[in-house]
C-alpha cells in the first residue's frame, strides 16, 4: 500500500482487501470526501487461450522467409512448443 501525492497504489491486491476506501481533501475553507468500493474476483484457472485469428494459414512462394505467430492468453505460465 503506497501513497503517491493524488493517489493511492494497491499492488497484488488479494480479496481481503475488498472494501471501501475514502479520499478524503480538507483546507481552511472545508473538507470534502469520496469513498470507492473495490471488490477483488478470485479468477478461475482455464486453459490458454489463443489470440482470435491466429494462428492463420499462410501460402508462401519457395524461397520466401515465413513467420508464423501463436499469441496465448494464460493466467498460468504457458510452455509453447512447435511441432
Amino acid at each position: 500500500l503506497r501513497h503517491q501525492h493524488w493517489s493511492l497504489v494497491m499492488e497484488s491486491v488479494v480479496p481481503s482487501d475488498r472494501g471501501n476506501y475514502t479520499c478524503l481533501v480538507e483546507n481552511r475553507f472545508g473538507s470534502i470526501h469520496y469513498s470507492y468500493l473495490l471488490d477483488v474476483l478470485e479468477r478461475s484457472p482455464h486453459r490458454p487461450i489463443l489470440q482470435a485469428g491466429l494462428p492463420a494459414n499462410t501460402t508462401a512462394l519457395v524461397g520466401s522467409d515465413v513467420e508464423f505467430f501463436c499469441k496465448v492468453y494464460s493466467d498460468a505460465q504457458p510452455h509453447i512448443q512447435w511441432l
